[in-house]
């Protein structure tokens, strides 16, 4: 199922940007360190104390937090000068992410390098337009649009599509019956799409549950799915406070300035238990007083 006639800036949940800027959009470090490798390894493995600045590397994954190098942009063809952390990912990374340096394409025409670092065209220290993470979300965008002049497009947002589905299945599947053959046989069916190749298959219910959440993490991001996602497996209280990273956006002068590479806290978010539900209106507790507020309300 698909809505038709959205702008992408209107359609995030909870609504972020509203009619400002597309900058107000951004991808945290968090979700830019969760898409695997090509190779289909997943780069971090962890944090050291829960600290996202220092993470576990996976040293088979052939991953980079360090250095630049020439790679042209699997669906552009564009040659960057791009910072490794970006290089050698899963073709979905190269969907939904625009980092510092990416070529814009709109109208059939090319905006090169796009420069988020703070005296850069897009950073703060030139502009008010500027994505606080040193990221954009890419997916959804027209490459046949002319965003400079003001024309930002709609777009057929998908409400309910066939990866979900499986998604869904799977999820159920493995709480109901782990280790039914059918878990593998979909959640393959998503991986390989998106370019990767099978989920390793001795994974106990635990592993598989938490293969499954990283899929739907990767496959439906900037779909509206992982707000209420994290509050029904009740982990948000894990995954939506604390420090947030992104690049360091208040500092660089180049694409290859390390300064603006540094993995740097944008915002501190505050997520309490009593999160988990809304809170009863007083005037509908006044109505019948057998009525309980909600814990922590």
């Amino acid at each position: 199922r698909i809505a038709s006639g959205y702008q992408w800036r209107i359609v995030t949940t909870p609504p972020s940007v509203g009619g400002t800027a597309y900058g107000g959009y951004g991808v945290t470090q968090k979700q830019v360190d969760a898409f695997a490798m090509a190779n289909g390894r997943y780069p971090i493995t962890g944090y050291t104390d829960g600290d996202q600045a220092r993470p576990i590397i996976d040293p088979d994954a052939g991953y980079s937090e360090s250095g630049f190098s020439k790679f042209k942009h699997p669906i552009y063809g564009d040659e960057l000068e791009t910072f490794k952390m970006y290089q050698n990912r899963e073709p979905r990374f190269y969907v939904n992410v625009f980092w510092s340096g990416m070529t814009w394409h709109g109208a059939n025409k090319k905006t090169a390098n796009v420069q988020f670092y703070f005296n850069g065209n897009s950073g703060p220290g030139k502009s008010h337009n500027y994505p606080p993470t040193g990221y954009l979300a890419h997916k959804f965008t027209n490459p046949s649009i002319d965003t400079s002049t003001g024309n930002y497009g709609y777009l057929d947002f998908p409400v309910f599509r066939y990866a979900e589905i499986l998604l869904n299945y799977v999820e159920a599947l493995n709480e109901y019956d782990p280790g039914n053959a059918d878990i593998e046989t979909y959640l393959n069916k998503i991986r390989e799409r998106g370019g990767l190749g099978p989920v390793q298959s001795d994974l106990n219910q635990s592993q598989m549950r938490e293969q499954i959440r990283l899929e739907r993490r990767i496959e439906l991001c900037f779909e509206q799915l992982r707000y209420f996602d994290t509050r029904r497996w009740l982990i948000a209280d894990q995954t939506d406070g604390g420090p947030f990273y992104g690049m360091n956006v208040d500092a660089g002068n180049s694409f290859t300035d390390e300064a603006f590479y540094e993995k740097t806290v944008f915002e501190t978010r505050v997520f309490r238990p009593e999160f988990y539900l809304f809170p009863i209106p007083q005037s509908e507790i006044n109505r019948d007083p057998q009525i309980v507020q909600n814990p922590g309300w």
